[in-house]
């Protein structure tokens, strides 16, 4: 789904701050 593949992208950005 792609709402679960954007919510994990924008979770690893965030880690990344």
């Amino acid at each position: 789904p792609e709402g679960a593949a954007v919510g994990n992208y924008v979770i690893q950005y965030a880690l990344s701050l």
